[in-house]
């Protein structure tokens, strides 16, 4: 097992090297946002790191070109059900991004640009036995040039048309992405590392993102034991837990790690927002449904919140008072 020093020295290494790769493409360093959000209607927290152009989109700032390694959280559509795909919408997780300015004469050679350019950093990032798989939106098959391909292929990445047409909706009326979703395949196991997606404003484009998450990256290149949508390097201990039971205990462990985010925030910022109380009581909620179905009492929440850890140092130096934030949420809305 890696120990916390390793893991992040494996994080610090995979920043250095995405950032450097860009940079030399010609794109500007951006540093990240908080993970508090106020310019966005749309969202409770920064969730990805294509924040950075809905700040400038909506406040009317020149919009530029950009590599950014962004902490997100995404909290939004949190749904008590048994579907992996929902999982996708609650994390904690650190993304690795682009975003490229174009326009209706530059689309293809940029769209051309962004795919390439991924695929040469995970070539040199992953510097061993993988092939990529790239799942592409039907509407892009315009794109896909005879040169593109063959390229592509030259960095091991094969092009699989989506039966589903890979559409994104960024909360801003008017814009929309569609694009490509690209997983590492490695050793017979697929890792969904992340997108090339263009930004469409009333059918125009405007830009192109690209990225995915370092998390990703390193589960893919250096084995951590990790589970995608927990985002929690994982203990020998918290492996068997969520292997051994279902969908709804990594929902489970999803909803702490919001739940802790949220409290640390109150227990630390004056600053607090009402949708920061409302995303709260959702989560808490979630948390107290999931303990009813899955049979979860308060010494298996201890317990499981002892071993869990954080990553913020008042909770990690004293998980006492976290079991007791959390149970005192709890108590407060068990009908």
């Amino acid at each position: 097992m890696y120990d916390k020093e390793k893991i992040e020295m494996l994080r610090n290494e995979a920043r250095h090297l995405y950032l450097r790769f860009y940079i030399s493409k010609g794109f500007t360093y951006n540093e990240s946002l908080p993970l508090r959000i106020h310019f966005d209607p749309t969202l409770s927290f920064v969730n990805c790191s294509i924040c950075h152009f809905k700040k400038a989109y909506l406040n009317d700032e020149e919009l530029m070109s950009y590599c950014v390694t962004q902490p997100a959280l995404r909290t939004n559509t949190y749904k008590i059900i048994h579907s992996k795909e929902e999982l996708k919408y609650t994390a904690s997780l650190e993304m690795l991004g682009t975003f490229l300015i174009t326009c209706n004469e530059s689309v293809i050679s940029d769209f051309k640009k962004q795919m390439l350019y991924q695929a040469e950093f995970l070539n040199s990032y992953m510097n061993e036995n993988f092939c990529f798989l790239v799942k592409i939106s039907p509407r892009l098959v315009p794109y896909l040039t005879e040169n593109l391909i063959k390229h592509l292929n030259a960095y091991n990445v094969e092009i699989l048309l989506d039966q589903e047409d890979l559409c994104w909706n960024y909360g801003i009326d008017g814009i929309i992405g569609i694009g490509t979703d690209w997983l590492i395949l490695k050793d017979g196991v697929q890792y969904e590392f992340g997108n090339v997606i263009i930004l469409y404003k009333n059918g125009i484009p405007i830009g192109i993102e690209s990225g995915g998450s370092i998390e990703v990256l390193l589960q893919s290149k250096c084995r951590l034991p990790h589970k995608i949508y927990t985002n929690t390097y994982c203990n020998e201990w918290m492996v068997s837990k969520i292997e051994a039971k279902s969908n709804l205990i990594i929902k489970y462990f999803d909803a702490l790690n919001v739940i802790s985010y949220i409290l640390w925030t109150l227990n630390n910022c004056d600053d607090v927002s009402l949708k920061l109380l409302v995303v709260l009581e959702q989560y808490i909620r979630a948390l107290k449904s999931i303990m009813c179905i899955e049979k979860i009492n308060y010494y298996d929440l201890e317990e499981d919140i002892m071993n869990l850890g954080t990553n913020y140092d008042e909770w990690s130096s004293c998980p006492e008072k976290l079991y007791q934030a959390i149970r005192n949420e709890l108590d407060n809305q068990w009908d």
